[in-house]
């Protein structure tokens, strides 16, 4: 049937647009209608198959609001049918109920199961293929390239192997996501699909129970979320120890991955665009994973079977996965325009931090330090103070990005360069990692402009317009008030948007703040390129940094680094989409500020004498000696009490000793602290300057993806996770009399920094390693040859 949307199958006019609205090609159709100018009218008696033009816009007639909304065709659908839209406004009908005869839209017009308003891509159907020839397929396409498509297709095949009963499939996806899978399988297949809710006793669905859902022949499609699969074991298969289900088909398989195991299935396909994760249990979530995965749940042996993308790079029909990117379906990704906007931050805000720093870590304080009301609410639990912050620079600058309005006292916030009325008013995705954080910007967004569309959504809530909405329905609705040309805000959490939503008509994503790896920057500016609904061929994405000194910019925008210079692991795996280190406008900014945070350095003590450590620590020895001798008492060990009591003190020379001590010990642990932020900067710079240049990389560049197992909204931060150094006393950083000739150190450092041209990068294309290097290829020679140039 594709043919006939090509235009190559002779049919005349009035069949051709009956069967494009039929197919649910809303485009074509209104081609059609253009070409022969047709009114509604002219098919006042036109059937096929006894059934009428205007009973097929009627089944369609929600999908013909959608479509006129965001085309760009001067034939609005909607207003060529006229007063039907009155008469079915409400309709939600779906193509295998009862319309005629006790035949449903599928007995009637269709010999096999149809993909409804989906273009034929070349290559998005292989996944299905491998299905077909192998009973698996683990699809690990790039972030928005149609991965649900590939689904389709599978179910399609599988609906059409069943002729003798009902096919019986299985979908299991992150609780957020099952309703968009629902709406899916309606739009694109017509069908009626059941969601097993987590209040749903297990008992609902035991053995043939699960019939009841559906009627009579009708195909029985169900989808249940990751957590709770877990839980209702008679969902595992069909019928216990009997039957297993046709098809299982699970989404974001990398979540919950412990939770699959029991399930049995004739056929399995595995999505995911993150495969390399770190599981709850601590061990490694990686390819051979899935693989046995896949055995356990269709009982095949899969032993002759590799899944190695970066040295299969041409997967077919009878591999069991493929890892595609959009260049592959001859598609372009979106050009991304790169800013940073610098804000202006309370006046203590770096203090307060770094009072949380020092007894919580120095990543929980980063953590929390990324907005002036949730590090102040932190501090005053902590301190069991009340301070109260009167103006957020970071909210007024997002006001101001995004065009609105800014009180007097407001725009004196902003800094200099920002001045004035910014007539920007795009539509973006604000990205955060704390659920407080949203509910305080969607607070003030509201209140700032009656016209701004805001909404916010995290773990499983979904506000918008004041109100709790329908499950699954936030997107749809918010893609509409775009296609209306209103501008509309998602405020949401890395965790709960970065992963599975469709949000290609949004312009694009700004990072309020950041998250700890770069692979997790991708997932969220995955989120607006996509495949299917590009609305543009450029995307912003906007980093909100702290304003201060150019020589304090490291340390008060530390975030920044630390989400560009650890590589995500899974690029040993597969070749993955460039992270946003490699391009020009972020290279630039963190070379140029890591280079400055050196140099400040660098007039520290830390460089001019490489023994200074050794001295301290022997001047303290011997202070503590000679007070010993003045107490006469060998056995002392009452050192903090002795430094913290020191007005109890009677005797002149211990009073002076103890003041030489202290004075040494504030030297020492300056000193200290000088080499604990030199090793910090130089573990970075040493980092960023391995990524980007032709050397070997260490392992510690490698980092994993940590998985909630529970899907909390925010994980716990683990420390030790990220730098097991951090929250321990900074003595430990180094041997007390360590020796160092710390500005040869330096010098090497500073000498391969600037040694980087930011210029010469180029964020298009792939990487991997292979060979202890980062490759970095375009896809199509990828594809094409076995030796990759090495980054360079």
């Amino acid at each position: 049937m594709n043919r006939l949307f090509d235009g190559n199958l002779c049919m005349d006019e009035k069949t051709k647009l009956f069967y494009a609205i039929l197919y649910r090609r809303f485009w074509y159709a209104a081609d059609v209608i253009k070409r022969n100018r047709f009114e509604l009218r002219d098919f006042e008696k036109f059937e096929i198959n006894k059934v009428s033009l205007e009973e097929i816009i009627k089944w369609n007639l929600d999908y013909f609001e959608q479509f006129d909304k965001r085309s760009e065709s001067p034939i609005k659908l909607t207003e060529w049918i006229g007063k039907l839209i009155d008469e079915t406004r409400d309709n939600k009908f779906t193509y295998d109920e009862i319309v005629r005869e006790g035949k449903s839209v599928f007995d009637i017009f269709f010999e096999m199961q149809p993909l409804l308003g989906v273009d034929y891509v070349k290559g998005q159907d292989l996944p299905s293929k491998q299905i077909e020839e192998n009973k698996a397929s683990l699809v690990l396409d790039e972030v928005g390239s149609g991965k649900s498509v590939a689904a389709m297709y599978a179910i399609a095949n599988t609906i059409d192997d069943k002729k003798e009963r009902s096919a019986r499939i299985l979908i299991v996806a992150p609780s957020p996501l099952k309703e968009k899978w629902q709406h899916d399988i309606i739009r694109q297949l017509g069908r009626y699909s059941h969601i097993v809710s987590r209040g749903d006793l297990e008992g609902q669905y035991k053995e043939d129970l699960k019939s009841i859902y559906f009627k009579e022949k009708e195909h029985c499609i169900f989808i249940i979320d990751s957590i709770d699969i877990k839980n209702k074991t008679t969902m595992h298969m069909w019928t216990k120890n009997e039957e297993p289900w046709d098809l299982a088909i699970i989404d974001e398989c990398h979540l919950c991955n412990n939770n699959y195991d029991s399930i049995r299935a004739d056929k399995v396909m595995l999505l995911t665009a993150t495969p390399i994760v770190l599981a709850s249990n601590k061990k490694e979530v990686n390819l051979s994973t899935y693989k046995k995965q896949m055995e356990g749940i269709t009982e095949e042996d899969y032993s002759d079977k590799e899944i190695d993308p970066i040295n299969m790079r041409n997967p077919n029909e009878k591999s069991i996965f493929v890892n595609r990117f959009r260049e592959d379906f001859k598609q372009t990704p979106c050009k991304r325009n790169i800013s940073f906007y610098l804000c202006r931050r309370h006046e203590d805000w770096y203090t307060y931090y770094r009072e949380i720093e020092q007894q919580k870590g120095t990543l929980v304080g980063l953590h929390y330090a990324q907005d002036d009301d949730y590090l102040i609410s932190k501090y005053n639990e902590l301190q069991q103070k009340n301070i109260i912050n009167k103006l957020n620079g970071k909210m007024i600058m997002l006001k101001y990005i995004l065009g609105l309005n800014l009180t007097v006292e407001e725009e004196g916030y902003l800094p200099n360069d920002y001045q004035g009325m910014n007539k920007n008013r795009k539509s973006y995705i604000v990205f955060c990692e704390h659920t407080e954080v949203i509910d305080y910007l969607y607070d003030s967004l509201k209140q700032a402009d009656g016209n701004l569309v805001v909404a916010k959504k995290y773990a499983d809530k979904e506000i918008f317009d004041e109100g709790t909405c329908e499950a699954g329905t936030l997107i749809p609705q918010l893609n509409q008030q775009i296609q209306e040309g209103k501008q509309t805000i998602l405020i949401t959490t890395g965790q709960t948007g970065g992963t599975g939503l469709n949000l290609g008509h949004f312009d694009g994503v700004i990072h309020y703040e950041l998250p700890f790896t770069s692979i997790q920057l991708e997932q969220r500016y995955g989120r607006v390129d996509r495949m299917d609904t590009r609305t543009s061929d450029e995307k912003d994405m906007i980093f909100l940094l702290n304003a201060c000194e150019k020589k304090d910019f490291f340390n008060h925008n530390a975030m920044l680094y630390y989400c560009v210079s650890k590589i995500d692991k899974t690029c040993k795996y597969l070749p993955i989409r460039n992270t946003v280190l490699f391009y020009p406008q972020v290279i630039e900014q963190v070379v140029e500020h890591l280079v400055e945070a050196l140099q400040n350095i660098k007039k520290e003590s830390l460089f001019q004498d490489s023994t200074r450590m050794k001295d301290l620590n022997t001047a303290i020895k011997n202070c503590k000696e000679t007070i010993l001798k003045l107490l006469e008492d060998p056995l002392f060990e009452g050192w903090e009490e002795l430094l913290v009591e020191r007005e109890s003190i009677s005797s002149e020379d211990v009073l002076k000793s103890v003041d030489l001590l202290q004075k040494l010990i504030e030297q020492r642990q300056g000193y200290l602290a000088t080499v604990k932020e030199y090793k910090r900067i130089k573990q970075i710079a040493q980092n960023i300057s391995q990524i980007l240049s032709n050397t070997s990389l260490s392992e510690e560049l490698f980092v994993l993806q940590d998985v909630s197992p529970e899907e909390r909204e925010l994980k716990e931060i683990s420390e030790e996770s990220e730098d097991p150094k951090n929250g321990s006393d900074s003595t430990d950083l180094f041997s007390e009399n360590e020796e160092k000739d710390w500005l040869a150190d330096f010098t090497a450092l500073i000498t391969n920094l600037q040694s980087i041209n930011p210029n010469a990068l180029n964020g298009d294309g792939i990487f991997y390693k292979k060979g202890g290097q980062l490759m970095k290829d375009e896809v199509q020679s990828f594809r094409l040859r076995n030796v990759n140039s090495v980054l360079s």
